[in-house]
C-alpha cells in the first residue's frame, strides 16, 4: 500500500470518526443504534441513519477531508474534495454506508459448442481484487466467480464486455459465464467511486490460442 493510498484511507477514517462524535453530541443515546441494519458503523450513524441528515451533513466532512489532505501532500483542493464527496455517494447507497445502487449487467453470451469451460475465482478484500490478472485463451468459456472476502459490500465490473455485479455483500459470492472471444486486455474493478483507485482493479487478458 502507498503512502497515498494509507492517507486517503485514514481521511475516511476520520471522516467518519467526526460524523460519529457530531451524532453523539446531538443525540446521547445514538450508541443505542449498534446492532442490525446500520451493523458495526451504527453507533456512529444513530438518527442519521436512512435518514436526509445524513445526506445534507456528511458530504461536507468527506469534502473537508479531501481539502486537508491536499493542504498536507499537495494536489488540488477542490479536486480532492468532489473526489471525497464521490465517496460518500457511494458509501450512502442501497447498504447504507457503504452501499453501491443500480442492478446487475450480465451480457447475454450463449455458450460455443464445443468451447472448453475455463473457471476462475476473483477474490475481493480492502483495498484489492487477487488476482490482479486473469489470462485466458480466445475461444474458451469463461466461468467467473466473484467472492468478496472483505467487510463492506462491492461491486464488480469490466466495463468492455457490459458486465458488472453489483452489492456483492460479505462473504457472497456471485457466478458468471463470459465468452472469451476477442484477444485483448479488459480492465476489471470495484466501480464504486474510489474503491479502484485505492486498489480494487485489474486485468482481463484474452490470448490467441496457441
Amino acid at each position: 500500500m502507498t503512502r497515498k493510498q494509507r492517507w486517503i484511507i485514514f481521511g475516511g477514517a476520520a471522516a467518519l470518526v467526526v460524523a460519529g462524535a457530531l451524532t453523539l453530541a446531538r443525540a446521547p443515546v445514538a450508541a443505542a443504534a449498534w446492532g442490525p441494519g446500520p451493523g458495526r458503523w451504527g453507533f456512529m450513524m444513530g438518527p442519521w441513519w436512512g435518514s436526509g441528515d445524513a445526506a445534507n451533513v456528511e458530504p461536507d466532512v468527506f469534502r473537508q477531508m479531501g481539502r486537508m489532505h491536499a493542504q498536507v501532500h499537495g494536489g488540488d483542493p477542490e479536486a480532492a474534495a468532489q473526489w471525497m464527496a464521490g465517496m460518500h455517494a457511494a458509501m450512502w447507497g442501497g447498504y447504507g454506508p457503504w452501499g453501491s445502487g443500480g442492478t446487475d449487467q450480465v451480457p447475454d453470451a450463449p455458450a460455443q459448442p464445443g468451447a472448453a469451460k475455463v473457471e476462475v475465482t476473483a477474490t475481493i478484500t480492502e483495498w484489492k481484487i487477487e488476482p490482479a490478472e486473469i489470462e485466458v485463451e480466445a475461444g474458451k468459456r469463461l466461468v467467473l466467480t466473484v467472492k468478496n472476502e472483505g467487510t463492506v459490500p462491492h461491486n464488480f465490473a469490466i466495463p468492455e464486455l457490459n458486465l458488472r455485479l453489483v452489492g456483492i455483500a460479505p462473504g457472497a459470492s456471485r457466478t458468471v459465464e463470459l465468452n472469451a472471444d476477442e484477444p485483448g486486455t479488459y480492465e476489471f474493478l470495484c466501480d464504486i467511486p474510489g474503491h479502484a483507485q485505492l486498489g480494487q482493479r485489474g486485468t482481463l487478458k484474452v490470448v490467441k490460442a496457441e
